[in-house]
């Protein structure tokens, strides 16, 4: 039996090192909650403030609902950074956190923790970015959840 490939969202000959500003979004695995916890916002935020710092990537806002983060970042100029491995570099460092903690004294989660893939928007001008931005911090999520936002 053959599985069906999934079809890519991305840009077709598109380089995704090149510098300029996307907006990401990183949804767990199942829409499971992974987020709820306060302690765990926090952890996940520090975590993306310190791989952004190490890499060189501008994150200009961001956002953590329960399930799923967005992200508004600009690469760095030199192209050492592809969007995709710096993504996975998150989802890897906080996947670590969560297996070993579980987040806010719960039990270490096992399995699985983000959905396959991630999805990205290329920013094409000014407007776009501002939409994005509002979005953020305008999340649909706002009013129900405990949305953590963060300009940076």
């Amino acid at each position: 039996m053959y599985l069906k490939r999934k079809n890519s969202l991305r840009l077709r000959n598109y380089d995704y090192s090149n510098q300029g500003p996307y907006f990401v979004t990183i949804c767990s695995y199942r829409k499971w909650r992974l987020f709820d916890k306060e302690n765990t916002k926090n952890t996940v935020m520090k975590i993306l403030h310190h791989i952004a710092q190490r890499s060189k990537v501008t994150l200009h806002a961001s956002a953590i609902a329960f399930d799923h983060l967005h992200l508004l970042l600009t690469l760095p100029e030199n192209k050492r950074v592809i969007l995709s491995n710096w993504i996975g570099d998150i989802k890897e460092t906080v996947y670590h956190f969560l297996r070993r903690s579980g987040g806010d004294g719960t039990p270490p989660l096992r399995g699985r923790v983000w959905q396959r893939g991630f999805y990205d928007h290329v920013i094409r001008n000014g407007a776009d970015f501002l939409e994005k931005a509002r979005y953020i911090e305008n999340h649909p999520f706002k009013e129900s959840t405990n949305l953590y936002t963060e300009w940076h």
